[in-house]
């Protein structure tokens, strides 16, 4: 995850806190317990929200192309 969020970043796909939230989300998975739990929600959030947006906004590109 923190691989692909950092080469999203790289291309300028998403912003710049993308990539941290991913690497929020592993530490939190790591640590355990309900408030690790909670931020690592957050970070899923934070880190796939972005990338959904950018897959979105590519299906609607490449569907208007055609």
């Amino acid at each position: 995850m923190i691989l692909l969020t950092t080469g999203l970043r790289l291309a300028k796909l998403v912003p710049v806190w993308v990539p941290v939230a991913a690497i929020v989300m592993v530490v939190a998975n790591f640590i355990g317990g309900i408030p690790a739990g909670a931020v690592q929600l957050l970070a899923a959030i934070a880190t796939f929200g972005p990338m959904v947006v950018l897959l979105m906004r590519k299906k609607d590109a490449e569907a208007a192309a055609a």
